[in-house]
């Protein structure tokens, strides 16, 4: 290696723009923890309950600002959306409110229990 080499090296360096790490989306804890939980609550849908684990996935639902589980179904995506404490979770789709879940939040997390009731109400609605 020859010092011309490290020299050309180094001007190339200064010429291309520095390139930054994606800051990730800052959330509130509140947020954070209902996205955890629609993690867990589409993990049981696949575990337990066979749903493919192409159609199943979580995140924040554009339109109602909520974290949710999506379910691909019968050529439309159902969202459950995971509330605030205390409140029941609600399917929902385009944003806009199908039903409520018996199953309200809780500060423990009750994923299974919460995908078993979500699972019953798109069974027998022939979702999935």
């Amino acid at each position: 290696m020859n010092a011309k080499t490290s020299q050309t090296a180094a001007q190339h360096s200064a010429d291309v723009p520095e390139c930054y790490a994606i800051q990730p989306q800052e959330i509130d804890t509140a947020t954070a923890s209902a996205l955890i939980e629609s993690r867990a609550i589409g993990e049981e849908l696949t575990k337990t309950f066979g749903v493919p684990g192409e159609r199943v996935g979580h995140g924040i639902d554009p339109v109602t600002e909520t974290a949710v589980v999506r379910v691909e179904a019968g050529g439309v995506i159902i969202a459950l959306a995971v509330p605030e404490s205390g409140q029941p979770y609600v399917i929902q789709r385009h944003g806009q409110r199908l039903m409520e879940l018996t199953a309200t939040r809780r500060r423990r997390a009750q994923p299974k229990a919460v995908a078993a009731e979500f699972f019953a109400e798109l069974k027998s609605r022939h979702l999935v």
